[in-house]
């Protein structure tokens, strides 16, 4: 893990540390989340898949939110588990296919999750002071300060 990782991972936490007991709180913490998206390889139409994948996922019952570049589930684990095999199914179906899925506990309530989106995060690298020491010059060559 690098000082960058180690900053925005204090950062985060410090933020979610501040957020109001009700918004830490899962709002299920039965329920699993399952974000996915889908990446047709080969097919001279990439909706179609998608759309099927979509759909799937939608009769499964669970609640289903779509999005730009993904889709989100949520329920009980096995529900979960089986509307995910239907999604890649009904995408493969129609050729080579990518899925790729993230999976969760304990899904976050809406007030959470709007605080956390809303929260700016400054993950600029900062460069550690080994790196500022041998930083290259005008010429691009390295040389340690002082020399």
């Amino acid at each position: 893990m690098t000082d960058d990782d180690r900053a925005l991972d204090a950062a985060l936490a410090s933020d979610f540390a501040h957020a109001p007991d009700a918004a830490r709180a899962p709002r299920r913490p039965e329920a699993t989340g399952c974000q996915f998206s889908i990446y047709p390889l080969t097919q001279a139409d990439i909706h179609a898949p998608i759309q099927d994948a979509i759909a799937a996922a939608s009769s499964s019952g669970l609640t289903v939110q779509v999005g730009r570049l993904s889709t989100f589930m949520e329920g009980p684990e096995d529900e979960v588990f089986m509307a995910l095999r239907s999604a890649f199914a009904a995408a493969r179906a129609s050729g080579g296919t990518v899925m790729v899925a993230t999976l969760t506990t304990g899904v976050p309530d809406d007030e959470l999750v709007a605080h956390i989106q809303s929260t700016r995060v400054d993950a600029a690298p900062q460069a550690s002071a080994a790196q500022q020491e041998e930083a290259p010059d005008e010429s691009g060559s390295r040389q340690t300060k002082g020399q």
